[in-house]
This record gives C-alpha cells, structure tokens and sequence, in this order.
C-alpha cells in the first residue's frame, strides 16, 4: 500500500503491528523534558481489493511539529485538512480512512 498524502512524510505499520506506535508513546511520555513530544497523527487505511480479495488495512502515521492544538476545533481542523487531502488523492486507489487518533 504505497498510497501516503503528497507532501506528507508517512510511516506504515503492518496490520499485525497496528496502533502499537501510539500505545508505545503513551508509555514514554514521562522521559520527556521541556515542550515534550512532538503531536502523532495516527490513520488506520484500508485498500480495497479486488472482487475476489480481501481489503488490506495498515496503520499510517506522522508527527505535527508546530500545530496549533491549543483548541479542539483547531485539532479538528488539521485532521480535517489532512483527510480532505488524503481523499481527494485516493479516490482512483479506492483507499478509505477507517479510523484515527
């Protein structure tokens, strides 16, 4: 599944390592000092297969440094730009937004 967001430096993780990252950091946010961690935006993606086959779902992520998430609605905004992107992009690729975090 090669389908990442133009301009937009995306890891995956294989379905058998699916949300592991972020439970990863959530253990080690204690080590950090100062302004801490850099923000994880967490998608879970899902191809579509062919009539026959079966969806492939990975876990993809990045990291946000200097967004403003001093609000909810401006979270909200970045999530909503990012999936607006990633949709207009996808749609020859029939790939989906299952979930995020």
């Amino acid at each position: 599944m090669a389908n990442s967001i133009d301009n937009l430096s995306e890891t995956i993780e294989p379905v058998a390592q699916l949300l592991k990252t972020p439970e990863k950091r959530a253990t080690r946010l204690a080590n950090y000092k100062g302004y801490g961690p850099p923000d994880l935006c967490y998608f879970v993606k899902e191809e579509r297969g062919g009539l026959f086959s079966k969806p492939k779902i990975a876990g993809y992520f990045h990291y946000v440094y200097g967004a403003d998430v001093s609000s909810p609605s401006a979270v909200a905004a970045y999530v909503k730009d990012t999936l607006n992107r990633s949709q207009v992009e996808y749609v020859s690729a029939q790939t989906r937004v299952v979930c995020g975090q």
